[in-house]
């Protein structure tokens, strides 16, 4: 998917090391200059520190193609391993909705779980966006004294890290009404060799999902080589199958093969045409891509306003970090830019489900 140049993703050593770091740093430097083959077969082996590097170089694009999803995978294994680093960068991917469904409630688990380890780089961004939170809240909001008293008791009861409860306190109850998880619910099991042989294959619908899910969700297993091997070409096949169902995510997900060219030839205008039709439906990762497309003009003509009013868009759902992309972004416009992109941001909202319509 197209990388969000604003807020990247940024590795951080924890501050506190001990009697042993040297001998830690030097075997952390030798990982980082082995060979992508080998680096990968010792994550494959387990490895957790080879696994977060290898999540860094599918990353930044280091020694393999770009690939978020790839990069979240092997961020995912390491941090599940107590990997410090690889636990903020899991977070920061959640918050920023990089390879996977956007999440501030998982994003807020993975940096205290980072910051209990103390991981300050985890710490300092739960700070920095506890302000913008409160930024942006203060003029709205007049606390009662029994509200005061009970976010008191729950910071108390939260420990050191318990302020976050009222950051993510309405995400957590809403803002997965525009994601995967509103037009789907979990297979039941992984797809066998013989599902994704090759062809696309037509989705049955079962009571719990909608047409398309099933086939995004073998896409995925395909796409990331979860409990299969990894094979580009099924895991368009069935993207193409989902999208052409009109299923949100399987849409979104066509949208990134044709802009990294998995499975298929690489073809930006493809790609857009599919993050829009994604977009419209109101699926949020499909309309940040957009926003990030457009702001930097990767793959189409830039086009701020038009940016801009796709963040807008995104803003309303309270999403901090989209609130502070649209406010750096109006920054930059002059006064006509701003009016247009008020006016394309209308247009975009009169076409959009209301949220009851996109949710289960």
């Amino acid at each position: 998917m197209p990388e969000t140049v604003e807020e990247p993703v940024v590795v951080a050593k924890a501050e506190t090391k001990t009697q042993e770091a040297p001998l830690a740093e030097t075997a952390e430097k030798k990982l980082q200059a082995t060979p992508i083959d080998t680096l990968t077969e010792q994550a494959v082996a387990g490895d957790a520190e080879a696994q977060y590097q290898l999540g860094k170089s599918y990353y930044v694009g280091d020694q393999v193609k770009k690939d978020y999803s790839q990069a979240f995978l092997w961020f995912r294994r390491a941090a599940l391993q107590g990997h410090a680093d690889a636990q903020y960068n899991l977070g920061t991917m959640y918050l920023m909705g990089e390879g996977i469904e956007q999440s501030d409630t998982e994003a807020r688990d993975w940096y205290e779980k980072a910051a209990g380890q103390g991981h300050e780089a985890a710490r300092n961004n739960l700070e920095k966006l506890q302000q913008l939170a409160e930024k942006q809240q203060a003029p709205a909001e007049t606390a009662t004294e029994a509200t005061a008293a009970e976010e008191e008791a729950t910071a108390k009861k939260g420990g050191v890290l318990g302020y976050l409860g009222k950051l993510f306190s309405s995400d957590d109850e809403e803002e997965e009404e525009d994601t995967a998880a509103d037009y789907e619910s979990a297979p039941d099991e992984m797809p066998s060799s013989e599902a994704a042989a090759g062809a696309a294959v037509t989705d049955v619908p079962t009571a719990n999902q909608p047409p398309g899910a099933n086939d995004y969700e073998r896409g995925l297993a395909y796409s990331e080589g979860d409990g299969v091997p990894q094979d580009y070409t099924s895991a368009f096949k069935l993207f193409q199958s989902s999208a052409q169902q009109n299923y949100a995510p399987g849409q979104y997900q066509l949208g990134n093969a044709y802009m990294n060219g998995q499975g298929t030839e690489k073809n930006p205008e493809a790609a857009i045409e599919w993050y829009e039709k994604s977009a419209r439906q109101g699926y949020t990762l499909a309309q940040r891509t957009l926003g990030s497309i457009y702001m930097h003009g990767e793959g189409v003509k830039q086009n701020k306003p038009l940016a801009l009013a796709w963040y807008s868009i995104l803003s309303s759902a309270g999403n901090v970090l989209d609130v502070h992309r649209r406010d750096v972004l109006k920054q930059e416009l002059s006064e006509s830019e701003l009016q247009e992109s008020e006016k394309l941001k209308q247009e975009l909202s009169a076409g959009l489900p209301s949220p009851a319509s996109t949710a289960n």
